[in-house]
């Protein structure tokens, strides 16, 4: 897969399938998220979150996690901020320590339910509701 027109020339890896995302992970000083169209929860970001990776991310790619966005990640629009960013993350490597710690902060507060299920519980609760399939028959 070829790196987008907009990141050619830099240090960025644009990767198709892996067979080891473990290692592609461990590999990363910093993981990039410019997803600017889909809706719900973008999983790829949850999951470097969950790593404790650090991590900048668009609007779109912060959807359902945006209370975590300047604690637990970076948030960035154009090609510029997201450079921007990337570039200030890697010549900061305290700030990139503190983006990990928050990361994986963040997830074991706000996306474990075993920690708080309230917020999923509600979640499906009103999701249901806008279904219509909501209620106890009990």
């Amino acid at each position: 897969m070829d790196v987008p027109e907009p990141w050619r020339g830099t240090l960025a890896t644009s990767l198709s399938m892996v067979d080891d995302l473990d290692e592609q992970y461990a590999r990363a000083d910093v993981v990039v998220s410019p997803l600017f169209a889909g809706a719900g929860l973008k999983i790829k970001c949850v999951d470097a979150l969950s790593r404790g990776k650090a991590c900048v991310v668009s609007r779109n790619s912060a959807s359902g996690i945006q209370d975590g966005a300047g604690a637990a990640f970076v948030v960035a629009e154009t090609c510029e901020e997201f450079a921007g960013h990337v570039s200030r993350l890697l010549s900061d490597p305290a700030e990139v320590c503190r983006l990990e710690r928050a990361a994986l902060d963040y997830v074991s507060r706000s996306l474990r339910p075993q920690t708080n299920p309230a917020p999923l519980i509600k979640a499906l609760a009103e999701k249901l509701a806008e279904k219509g399939l909501g209620g106890s028959k009990r």
